[in-house]
């Protein structure tokens, strides 16, 4: 996965035509072109599957309770990769995934690459080594081309163990499963890799799953079960992950303009009539209104996702990132306050004179 940035209301590449063309729209938030083959298609179905397994659908909620909700947008698409690259073999076949918030300008994009029966931390250590060819997968989306600031990748990875017992595998093998989430980039002691995947940090409560999460990472390991459920199962636990992704992205660009806003209004700024004025209100309301849905309020179908939610928000540190984001709201809010209370002082001097004048006209 990868978060992006765009400027708002101008989503990039193929996801920008397509929310133009709402004839390519399928049910709920899902988009995918019209010529759109029958693995996107059960691609498109599987995301939406596994979406209603957290949140209510769209004719749950209404757009005025939650409008971030209605508005998200996601692009499936599958890629047939001709020539063989540092991540893929000639004629695989690669899922993609973009999903958006088009009116806030973030996004996570996620692309979908099998593995193999090695180890999984071989597997993913040399992905991390193929930085640069990721950007290939995503070429004929052009949707990462025109971006304005991409943060960082985020490794999902899922692994089906062929075991009955997935907790007592996981604890006899803690240490090197560790490393599956970790990359063991960070030559942690035998003691932290143990706790890094011990069970009280696994989110997930379904006997087949354990479910894994810190900012920067996360690692889903399943026990054999159907197809279908390893697949619904997967997208759910990799969607909490996009959540988590997305959410992040949007706050710190939030900070990021209201920094930029901050730096703009100044004391020459009338109040209520200056566009900059207007904007830092916009700002302020929008902060609050993602804040109640995206974190103290989102819209989840059930229990078990409510507690997937605020446990794998506390994971990337949310509440944290939101209060000291407010923190800069707050500073905002106070110098628009001051701002209009110079205005009006300066206002009630005007009225004191020109009464003064007019009385002294009169006399």
């Amino acid at each position: 996965m990868v978060d992006f940035a765009f400027p708002p209301g101008q989503a990039p590449g193929i996801l920008g035509e397509l929310l133009t063309d709402r004839q390519a729209e399928d049910e709920g938030h899902i988009l995918i072109p019209q010529d759109a083959g029958d693995r996107t298609m059960q691609l498109a179905s599987d995301y939406a599957k596994a979406a209603d397994w957290l949140w209510y659908s769209s004719g749950e909620v209404t757009i005025d309770e939650a409008p971030l909700f209605h508005e998200r947008r996601r692009l499936c698409l599958s890629i047939h990769v001709p020539e063989a690259n540092e991540l893929v073999e000639a004629g695989e076949t690669v899922d993609l995934s973009v999903l958006v918030f088009p009116t806030r300008g973030v996004g996570v994009a996620t692309a979908w690459i099998d593995g193999s029966p090695d180890d999984p931390w071989s597997r993913k250590d040399a992905l991390w080594q193929m930085h640069e060819s990721r950007w290939d997968l995503f070429e004929p989306t052009r949707v990462l081309r025109d971006t304005l600031d991409i943060e960082r990748h985020y490794p999902f990875l899922a692994v089906q163990l062929d075991v009955d017992d997935l907790e007592g595998y996981r604890d006899q093998n803690a240490e090197r499963i560790a490393t599956w989430l970790t990359g063991g980039y960070e030559d942690e002691s035998s003691a932290h890799r143990r706790k890094e995947v011990s069970g009280g940090l696994n989110l997930s409560q379904r006997s087949y799953e354990q479910l894994f999460m810190r900012w920067t990472d996360a690692l889903a390991l399943y026990r054999v079960v159907d197809p279908g459920t390893y697949q619904l199962t997967k997208l759910r636990a990799a969607q909490l992950f996009e959540y988590c992704v997305l959410t992040r992205r949007l706050f710190r660009s939030e900070a990021r303009r209201v920094a930029r806003r901050s730096r703009q209004v100044g004391a020459q700024t009338v109040p209520i009539v200056a566009p900059g004025w207007r904007e830092a209100n916009r700002l302020l309301v929008a902060f609050t209104q993602a804040e109640l849905e995206l974190v103290t309020a989102p819209p989840v179908a059930s229990v078990e996702a409510q507690r997937l939610v605020d446990a794998a928000l506390a994971r990337f540190g949310i509440p944290e990132l939101i209060a000291d984001t407010r923190a800069s709201y707050q500073l905002l809010d106070q110098r628009l306050q001051w701002i209009r209370a110079q205005w009006l002082a300066v206002i009630a001097v005007v009225a004191f004179v020109v009464n003064a004048i007019i009385a002294v006209a009169k006399g």
